[in-house]
């Protein structure tokens, strides 16, 4: 056979191999994801999501056996899939919390040889679907669109769910959209238009949720995004790099830090907790009522008005709800994660990053594949840096 030939037959091998790999990926992980997306929604008690995932986490574990079977596993699989397992097996076993932790570990590290940005638009296809199908049924009067008021620093706010059981998750879903989007965008500059209707689109969804942290955070990122064709990014400087690469651990240090020290007696303090909506007194409260341990805690979270408790910061969340375990290790790959990105200089992706490090010091959705996506590049932590993660895109080059 012809050298020609051989290469030929190799390549359509290797593209029916990743073909199969992200079928069989596909088929364990967007049901689970579409049914996550609706157990925050008032559809959950028609289609009853939560009874789906439990069945679906068994179905996508059989195709993710397919995958590995079918697939090119080496010896390191071998060794680390078992010990990816048990933690997640000990972490979500009888914590109702982080049930879902066991198998957002397996779909991870299976994720390590599927293309990047396919997984990060396929997810957001999904969520635009759903979002958009529940925030339209509410309008329409199919589903309820709950009037909440709620009182903070002095000021009664008006806010709607549309759709939702809180009011939070259409600004939290339209923010990791937003980021989504910019990272699919890459180095392409954004059309007049397509600053405006986001724009436009975050000013409507804050006037109906009120929800401030957010709209400023989309609104923010939307600046830099319009600045980035005015204002080139210089990320060169040395401190800055070893800054940038520990932005993770640092923020997740300030949080805690924040939330321990904080004293209602104590002026400054208390102004940024007023300014965090009580994020600060509330994660306090859930650091002293549950003691960290190694595979975390089951909480009885409570979101209804008169008895709210909620920690809503990622870190404090993941340090009392998964274990110091499961917070160590995605704080470690998140900074090998921002390593090799500032090494291969994609300032789209450092962005996105930094933007999510800041978000999980005030919102809880670091690790649910549902609002991030980008939780799947602690897989590439398990890669070699001359491997390829498909398409021929080299390591961290995903733009």
């Amino acid at each position: 056979m012809k050298l020609k030939e051989l290469v030929e037959v190799n390549l359509s091998r290797v593209k029916i191999d990743v073909k199969l790999n992200e079928f069989l990926f596909g088929l364990a992980f967007y049901p689970w994801l579409i049914a996550w997306l609706f157990t925050s929604t008032f559809y959950k008690d028609l289609i009853h999501p939560y009874g789906i995932i439990r069945i679906w986490e068994y179905v996508g574990l059989f195709f993710l056996l397919l995958k590995f079977i079918t697939g090119r596993s080496r010896v390191k699989s071998l060794i680390i899939i078992p010990i990816i397992l048990l933690i997640g097996f000990i972490v979500s076993h009888d914590n109702g919390n982080a049930s879902f932790v066991a198998y957002t570990l397996t779909l991870v590290y299976s994720s390590r040889d599927i293309h990047f940005r396919n997984l990060v638009r396929n997810t957001m296809i999904c969520q635009i679907a759903v979002v958009g199908f529940v925030v339209g049924s509410s309008i329409l009067g199919i589903i309820p669109n709950e009037l909440t008021l709620t009182y903070s620093g002095g000021v009664i706010r008006s806010r709607y769910g549309l759709g939702f059981s809180y009011t939070s998750f259409t600004p939290n879903y339209f923010l990791s959209i937003l980021l989504e989007y910019v990272y699919l965008k890459g180095e392409k500059y954004w059309t007049i238009k397509e600053l405006l209707v986001c724009v436009l689109l975050n000013i409507v969804i804050y006037k109906y949720t009120d929800t401030r942290l957010t709209f400023i955070m989309a609104f923010v990122l939307l600046l830099i995004i319009f600045l980035r064709k005015i204002v080139s990014i210089n990320i060169n400087f040395k401190f800055l790099k070893y800054l940038l690469t520990l932005i993770y651990p640092i923020m997740a240090f300030i949080t805690y830090w924040l939330t321990v020290k904080f004293d209602s007696r104590n002026s400054l303090l208390s102004l940024i907790n007023n300014l965090l909506s009580q994020r600060l007194r509330f994660g306090q409260e859930g650091l002293r009522r549950y003691p960290l341990r190694l595979f975390g805690t089951h909480v009885q979270w409570d979101t209804s008005a008169n008895s709210y408790f909620y920690v809503d910061s990622s870190y404090i969340n993941i340090l009392i709800s998964y274990g110091t375990i499961i917070f160590f290790l995605t704080l470690i790959s998140y900074s090998i994660i921002m390593k090799k990105v500032i090494i291969n200089r994609n300032k789209t992706l450092l962005i996105v990053l930094i933007f999510w490090s800041v978000r999980a010091c005030i919102d809880p959705q670091l690790f649910l594949l549902w609002f991030n996506p980008f939780l799947f590049l602690i897989a590439r932590t398990f890669l070699d840096e001359r491997e390829g993660i498909g398409d021929d895109i080299t390591y961290m080059r995903i733009e």
